[in-house]
């Protein structure tokens, strides 16, 4: 593979690397934001207080809790879903950050490889000088 394709594929790693790191980024705002409704759900709930001896008024305040415990089974089943999310975004990052480590190395290896060819390739050039200039003036044996 030449070294301008590797670093082409080596861009786009980074690319898709990054795309996978802001997933996950708003995955986990999401389940901020989940968290914080759940949260204002419980808070709501635990505001409201039992009724005042008025049947009435006993049985709508049930109502309200019985609705605002719902709420609150709601808001978490969607805190749990959004956990999922954040971990199957991580997951995909985890992926696209080895395959980006993998090119990356591979690169420094096809790097590393072409330097070491065009120093030996200097090496010969320097000793075919050497060699038809010492032909050249006589000094052959």
């Amino acid at each position: 593979m030449n070294p301008r394709r590797i670093a082409t594929v080596v861009r786009i790693r980074e690319l898709q690397e990054r795309l996978a790191r802001g997933e996950v980024a708003r995955q986990r705002s999401v389940l901020d934001k989940r968290k914080h409704s759940r949260d204002q759900a419980w808070a709501v709930l635990h505001q409201q207080g039992i009724g005042n001896g008025n049947a009435p008024a006993f049985v709508a305040q049930r109502g309200m809790l019985t609705a605002g415990v719902g709420e609150v089974e709601h808001e978490s089943s969607r805190v749990r879903l959004a956990v999922v999310d954040v971990e199957e975004a991580m997951d995909a990052w985890r992926s696209e950050a080895q395959r980006l480590d993998g090119m990356e190395r591979l690169a420094e290896r096809i790097d590393s490889e072409t330097k070491a060819e065009l120093q030996r390739r200097e090496i010969v050039e320097t000793d075919d000088l050497v060699v038809s200039r010492w032909g050249r003036n006589g000094d052959a044996p």
